[in-house]
């Protein structure tokens, strides 16, 4: 990348509007924070990130989806997201970041979790057929690979 260097009082001027920046109000400033969808969980009690209720309504509502549809897409439990929106519980540490990042690019989360979208009789069919397996093999056997376990899984549904 190209470094540009500029001679000292040679700086090149911005587009800033300095008329409407000097007109604007701390009013204003809030205004356009709502208005943006930033700032809302910037508020600290007793030490820790306080997060509204309406933040996580509000990032699922972006998002589209229900409550259940939100859980599955993104691994999460349906009871949490419920006791998150209704304010009893609050997403704190991974959690709250995750909703951050879905919050700005949700296509990319659920993508960069789509492996795990399986559903539960299906992860509990695969750690069962390891189970028989592991029960029926000598200890020197080797392991089959989960993926063939579901392949098998799948063509037998299909069936």
């Amino acid at each position: 990348m190209a470094t540009v260097r500029f001679a000292k009082g040679k700086l090149p001027r911005g587009r800033v509007d300095q008329a409407k920046l000097r007109r604007t109000t701390e009013v204003d400033i809030q205004r356009y924070i709502r208005e943006d969808g930033e700032g809302e969980i910037t508020s600290f009690a007793g030490g820790r990130l306080v997060v509204p209720p309406e933040y996580v309504r509000r990032v699922r509502a972006r998002a589209g989806l229900t409550q259940d549809e939100f859980a599955r897409r993104f691994g999460l439990s349906v009871r949490t997201i419920q006791e998150w929106e209704q304010g009893r519980t609050q997403p704190e540490g991974p959690a709250l970041t995750l909703l951050r990042v879905i919050e700005r690019e949700p296509r990319a989360v659920a993508r960069a979790l789509a492996f795990r979208a399986r559903p539960p009789r299906v992860r509990r069919a695969i750690s069962r057929w390891s189970r028989a397996a592991a029960r029926s093999r000598p200890r020197a056997a080797k392991r089959v690979p989960r993926d063939r376990i579901a392949a098998k899984l799948r063509r037998a549904a299909r069936r």
